[in-house]
């Protein structure tokens, strides 16, 4: 394949040339499915479901390329820079949510928060791989002469759609977060 960026090779080989499309596309079909089982009180069971396919995904993919797992941003160079702000910022919203709940008697530790805490971190990686790699890069791909201005307000209302059922004001929030992470 010798310097080939990925792009390239995907525009270049028949096989692989869908492959944009049908990753969008498996992306928003997770998203409305995760929307589907919340009304039904299954969100836990949509989370499992698309970790289980969305890892087995990419398990399969790295195989067949193992530039992607750099590409798609899983290696050391982006480990500190993709940490550190985001702990910053979960330390001062832990803070703040301590606080009001001190402040308004409400009990703070409960048992289940220790998984929460162990296993929501590897599914905010998901969904940012969803988002990132597999949304805004193949749209970018898909669309080259628009790029961002086609990614960015596609990928920040599907990242704020799929926490609809969790209320206006987390879709706003992650709205915005999504204008953060999304770059061209």
């Amino acid at each position: 394949m010798g310097t080939d960026s990925i792009d390239d090779t995907i525009t270049h080989d028949p096989s692989r040339r869908n492959l944009p499309k049908f990753e969008v596309g498996a992306v928003v079909v997770t998203g409305l499915v995760h929307l589907f089982l919340t009304q039904f009180g299954a969100k836990g069971l949509s989370v499992f479901f698309a970790s289980v396919f969305w890892l087995g995904y990419i398990r399969w993919r790295v195989r067949g390329d193992a530039r992607l797992w750099v590409q798609w941003g899983f290696h050391g160079k982006n480990l500190w820079p993709t940490f550190a702000w985001p702990t910053g910022i979960f330390v001062v919203g832990v803070s703040a949510m301590a606080w009001y709940g001190l402040v308004n008697g409400r009990v703070l530790w409960q048992g289940h928060l220790v998984l929460l805490l162990l296993l929501y971190p590897l599914w905010g990686i998901l969904q940012q791989f969803l988002v990132q790699a597999l949304g805004v890069a193949n749209l970018m791909t898909l669309f080259p002469r628009q790029g961002v201005k086609v990614a960015l307000p596609v990928g920040v209302l599907l990242f704020s759609l799929v926490h609809y059922p969790d209320g206006w004001l987390l879709m706003l929030g992650t709205g915005v977060m999504a204008c953060f992470f999304i770059r061209g």
